[in-house]
């Protein structure tokens, strides 16, 4: 879960980075779902691995 998770925060850093984002227009909103799967993937992502090692101390 943490690499696939690691992998989609990559991926969608890229696609980010590819975007010539403007500063008015519906481009505030795409960009803001965009942040909102960022966020997402590495909340999901550090879960994960304080989980495991959670599992791994006990």
């Amino acid at each position: 879960m943490a690499a696939h998770a690691d992998a989609e925060v990559a991926r969608l850093k890229e696609l980010e980075a590819s975007i010539p984002w403007a500063d008015f227009g519906g481009d505030l909103y795409g960009h803001a779902a965009l942040e909102y799967g960022l966020r997402f993937n590495a909340m999901q992502a550090q879960w994960a691995r304080w989980l495991m090692e959670a599992i791994d101390n006990r």
